[in-house]
């Protein structure tokens, strides 16, 4: 093993008392199961971990000291807790996907690229930002709930918005 038994081991305390052990009164070793490394265990004394406990505690300086804490951060949060959403901006399964929306334009329909930027959950409406930079707000004719049912707005998904003039698609 390499174990010198007939040597005095100690640990010392802040106090100075220390906690003694010989070797050869120990008893054989322990082995840890991973690295396989040899260890004893002893209890400790209770006078040593009175010690331990009272050296953990804070020790503020005196008040006549010149040392003191800095003064309060008014920028640190004291409070964690998160704001609900407005109901106006709410969440919606179709915000932030692509669609292209077909229009009436003369006598023929046309299919335009857009995304959804936005959702007034009061108001059930959605705002399509166009390629052109030109935004317009759409009345979402399935109600929210009924796209909850809906797992996911795959590709191809169809609906309707203001009261099934344009239809939509997802891309």
């Amino acid at each position: 093993d390499g174990i010198d038994k007939s040597e005095n081991h100690s640990m010392n305390s802040k106090g100075g008392d220390a906690v003694n052990f010989v070797l050869d009164t120990a008893g054989e070793p322990y082995t840890e199961p991973i690295f396989g490394m040899k260890y004893w265990s002893h209890p400790i004394p209770d006078a040593v971990t009175t010690q331990w406990m009272k050296a953990r505690e804070p020790k503020l300086p005196p008040p006549s000291s010149n040392i003191t804490l800095p003064p309060v951060n008014p920028f640190v949060p004291r409070r964690f807790d998160l704001k609900e959403l407005p109901k106006e901006d709410s969440h919606h399964p179709l915000l932030f996907c692509s669609l292209k929306i077909c229009v009436l334009i003369g006598k023929r329909k046309s299919w335009f690229p857009c995304t959804v930027t936005k959702y007034d959950g009061v108001l059930n409406q959605v705002l399509l930002g166009m390629e052109d930079g030109e935004e317009v707000w759409h009345k979402v004719d399935m109600k929210l709930a009924d796209y909850m049912k809906v797992k996911q707005l795959a590709p191809n998904f169809e609906g309707t918005l203001d009261g099934e003039k344009v239809k939509f698609k997802v891309i």
